[in-house]
C-alpha cells in the first residue's frame, strides 16, 4: 500500500447508531468482570443478611450494594447522554466525512475540517457493528461497520497499527 494513499468514505450517524455505541462502550469497559463483582457483592450481602443482619459489615456491603446499583446505570446513563449529544450537534445534516491521510484522519462536519493526528489517537475498539475510535481515554468517534469501505478500513488498520495505536 503506498504511503501518500488516502481513503475518504462518508458516515451517516444517527440515533439508534449512538446507542449502539454506548452500548458497545458500556459492555466493554464495565463488562463480565464489573457484572462479576456486583454478582459477589449481592451474594455476600445476601449471606451478611442471614447469619449476621445486625453486623455492621454487613450493612456496609449493603451500602456498597446500594452505590453499585445506583451509579452503575448513572454511569451508563451519561454515556449514552455523550453519543447521543455528539449526534444531535451534527443537527440536520448528521454526515461525517473520514479520509484517512498518511498524517492522521481528517473529519469533516458540516464542511468544518478537523484533522487528528495518528499519534494523537488512543486506541480502536473492534466490533462487529460498529468501531470505537478514542482520541483520547474518554471521548471516542463512532464508526459503523458496515458505512467503512474495505480499503477505508485496511488503511486504518494498517495506519494505527505503524503508529502503534492500541487496537483491541
Amino acid at each position: 500500500m503506498s504511503t501518500s494513499q488516502s481513503v475518504s468514505v462518508t458516515l451517516k450517524l444517527d440515533r439508534a447508531l449512538a446507542q449502539i455505541a454506548a452500548k458497545r462502550f458500556f459492555s466493554r469497559k464495565f463488562g463480565a468482570v464489573g457484572f462479576l463483582a456486583l454478582a459477589v457483592i449481592l451474594a455476600s450481602f445476601l449471606v451478611g443478611l442471614i447469619f449476621a443482619p445486625g453486623h455492621v459489615a454487613t450493612w456496609f456491603i449493603g451500602a456498597l450494594l446500594l452505590l453499585a446499583v445506583t451509579l452503575v446505570p448513572l454511569a451508563y446513563r451519561s454515556i449514552k447522554n455523550a453519543t447521543l449529544q455528539m449526534v444531535e450537534l451534527l443537527g440536520d445534516d448528521p454526515r461525517v466525512e473520514l479520509t484517512a491521510t498518511a498524517e492522521g484522519l481528517i473529519l469533516r462536519m458540516a464542511d468544518e475540517p478537523t484533522e487528528v493526528l495518528w499519534e494523537e489517537l488512543d486506541t480502536l475498539w473492534l466490533f462487529d457493528d460498529v468501531w470505537l475510535l478514542f482520541v483520547d481515554r474518554g471521548s471516542f468517534l463512532v464508526l459503523p461497520r458496515d458505512q467503512l469501505s474495505a480499503a477505508f478500513c485496511e488503511l486504518l488498520l494498517e495506519r494505527m497499527r505503524r503508529h502503534h495505536v492500541r487496537v483491541k
